[in-house]
């Protein structure tokens, strides 16, 4: 199953509920926003209940009789990752070794900052 086809569409809020957008283009930014759930890197300390929609979808390709699911990589705009349901249905026709050159973080907040009391201050208030 070729999830990665709408990648670069934005499955905008507008396509779902607009009263101008037709069916061709609701289902592309459905088709959009499964390969960005599928792209989302997993998280060992998020809860595993956000990735159970894909999971879903995963077994209901599988017992649709489809072998796997493409869907675009996080790592680069060329990258694919695919998942297959068995190994078996593979076979290895080349391999390649890559050396990492590079590696850029972007960091956003996630929350609200908020202020630390330091507790050595806190104590010191307290006792005068």
């Amino acid at each position: 199953m070729n999830c990665s086809k709408h990648h670069a569409e934005s499955p905008a809020e507008h396509l779902f509920f607009g009263r101008n957008s037709t069916p061709e283009e609701r289902e592309r930014a459905v088709w959009a926003a499964i390969d960005r759930s599928f792209s989302s890197p997993a998280n060992a300390a998020e809860d595993t209940s956000e990735y159970l929609p894909t999971q879903i979808l995963a077994e209901l390709f599988r017992k649709e009789g489809f072998d796997g699911i493409l869907y675009k990589s996080k790592f680069g705009e060329k990258g694919f990752n695919v998942a297959l349901f068995k190994l078996s249905d593979a076979r290895l026709v080349m391999c390649e070794l890559n050396e990492l050159k590079e590696v850029q973080y972007k960091f956003e907040m996630a929350g609200n900052p908020y202020l630390v009391a330091d507790p050595d201050t806190t104590k010191q208030e307290n006792r005068t």
